[in-house]
């Protein structure tokens, strides 16, 4: 596979912050290093490149969560609402986050980005998808599947038969309306946000401004950092790969006091253009599952 460049420079960017970078002993530099390395540090031909592959993504995500830089954002409707057998407190409604989710900016209006609404994403654990049947009655999914119309009207029923539903006519919890072609869930975990305020145009979901992150994604792309926010990053990443303990801290410092607050400070890079928010029309589909 071809090599990275761009990440194969802010690696050797790392090494140069290092112990034996900054005294020029000792440091092996890499010629580079391809996507199917940095996805699986154990194809890395030498330890430097393994440690540097191992340590690359976890340290991006946590420079992305903790710096947001403007070019890392991206706007979501997260589309229809959920139901999950466990308490939110006092919300009033439920919804899947976008599979790339890694970090909130805020829930907002999607008419006046400006604003900021109050929402959380809380952990659910051990949940599962709560509908209701076409006699009225709650159901909880028992067996994780994708719905089908395989009765009169679609909807599940006591006397459906096909093992996917159980109805819970003592439950507390309020269903959703069911829909054909979505992925329900029997059990699971995941982030889900949860609002009092219905704030896409429609006033049917929530809109959020957030950070995203795939692998191969924009934000797992150099070409579109500041120089900030490169420098952050690979100050972060030294402290991690760097042997020598007292170097490490204070490799640490010096990303917390200056390179951290200096890549926050500036806005988006100029090699960024803005694309249109992402409309997340098949919410259950898209939950991230942890």
């Amino acid at each position: 596979m071809a090599v990275n460049t761009g990440k194969s420079l802010v690696a050797n960017l790392a090494l140069s912050k290092t112990k034996a970078g900054l005294t020029d002993t000792g440091v092996s530099y890499t010629s580079g290093i391809d996507d199917t390395e940095f996805a699986d540090f154990t194809t890395a031909d030498n330890e430097t490149v393994k440690r540097i592959c191992l340590y690359y993504e976890p340290t991006l995500k946590r420079c992305l969560k903790e710096i947001r830089p403007d070019f890392a954002k991206r706007f979501a409707d997260l589309g229809p609402e959920i139901s999950v057998n466990k308490e939110c407190g006092d919300w009033d409604y439920l919804f899947s986050l976008p599979s790339d989710y890694l970090a909130l900016i805020k829930q907002t209006s999607e008419s006046n980005t400006r604003s900021e609404i109050r929402c959380d994403v809380l952990d659910f654990t051990s949940f599962a998808h709560v509908v209701v049947g076409d006699d009225y009655e709650i159901y909880i999914c028992t067996t994780a599947h994708t719905s089908v119309d395989d009765t009169a009207d679609g909807k599940p029923a006591d006397d459906d038969g096909d093992g996917n539903w159980t109805i819970d006519s003592d439950s507390e919890w309020k269903g959703v309306e069911w829909e054909i072609g979505k992925a329900y869930l029997a059990s699971g975990s995941a982030k889900i946000l949860v609002t009092n305020t219905l704030s896409n145009d429609d006033s049917d979901s929530a809109y959020i401004e957030y950070i995203p992150y795939t692998q191969g994604g924009i934000n797992d792309d150099p070409t579109y950092y500041t120089d900030e926010f490169q420098n952050a990053f690979a100050t972060l990443l030294a402290s991690e790969i760097e042997l020598d303990s007292a170097r490490r801290i204070q490799l640490l410092t010096e990303y917390k006091t200056l390179a951290k607050p200096d890549a926050a400070a500036i806005g988006e890079s100029d090699e960024y253009e803005a694309k249109p928010p992402t409309k997340v029309t098949d919410a259950r589909t898209n939950l991230q599952v942890n």
